[in-house]
């Protein structure tokens, strides 16, 4: 209990005394919700609750087959997060730029990483064993124009 204390003076002290901190977060939230404003904040959830479900089945996934997981191998998922989150963003910004009907570029390329992950997901789970909707998989495959149609076990 006396840790939770310690850390939550901790964290006080650090936000409320320290300018150069209290700085810092300011500047990223006013990036990030210039960024991010106006998207939906459940999908932009949803997209790193499924990054992460899909980093914890490949784990267990290579632990299954005893295969090596590398550090490298685990920072994938950090880029990858950072990259899909930059290629939303800046959808968004073209947005700004785009006349007034055309207000749809962010949420079509998040609906995009959205479904890829859920592929993922599947596939991992799939060559797990368990039971995957192939029928599902392939039509959502085809829609976003992966060609390789697999059956998985």
């Amino acid at each position: 209990m006396e840790n939770v204390a310690y850390i939550k003076t901790l964290l006080v002290t650090i936000f409320t005394e320290h300018i150069t901190i209290k700085t810092l977060v300011s500047v990223v939230f006013t990036i990030g919700t210039f960024l991010f404003a106006g998207l939906s904040t459940k999908a932009l959830i949803a997209l790193l609750v499924l990054i992460i479900i899909d980093y914890v089945v490949a784990i267990w996934h290579a632990k299954q087959n005893k295969e090596l997981i590398s550090s490298k191998l685990s920072l994938k998922t950090p880029i990858k997060t950072l990259v899909y989150y930059t290629m939303i963003a800046s959808g968004h910004m073209v947005e700004y730029g785009l006349p007034g009907p055309m207000q749809y570029l962010d949420d079509t390329i998040l609906t995009f990483l959205l479904v890829t992950e859920l592929l993922s997901i599947m596939k991992h789970f799939g060559n797990l064993g368990y039971k995957t909707p192939n029928k599902l998989i392939n039509n959502l495959k085809e829609q976003i124009g992966e060609k390789d149609v697999v059956q998985i076990k």
